[in-house]
């Protein structure tokens, strides 16, 4: 898609243009960075002591929970 350069509100705009429902990301400061109650994304923030698959595989039950539950322009975070 040539996203990879996108940053910000940018990302999210096209991210929310190509019908996507869900915007999954380990950004912690997204919430303090952007006004996501106006998007018509749902938010979920994976935590874990690092990034790597291995750590925040064992959230995705908590994904899929939060995916029954989140409203657009919530935001949830797991850990």
């Amino acid at each position: 898609m040539g996203w990879h350069e996108k940053k910000n509100g940018e990302l999210l705009s096209l991210v929310e243009g190509a019908a996507f429902e869900v915007f999954l990301t380990v950004d912690q400061n997204i919430k303090h960075q952007q006004s996501l109650s106006s998007r018509t994304l749902k938010f979920i923030v994976l935590i874990g002591s690092d990034n790597r698959y291995e750590t925040l595989a064992p959230l995705v039950p908590k994904v899929t929970d939060a995916l029954t539950k989140i409203s657009p322009g919530e935001l949830v975070e797991i850990s």
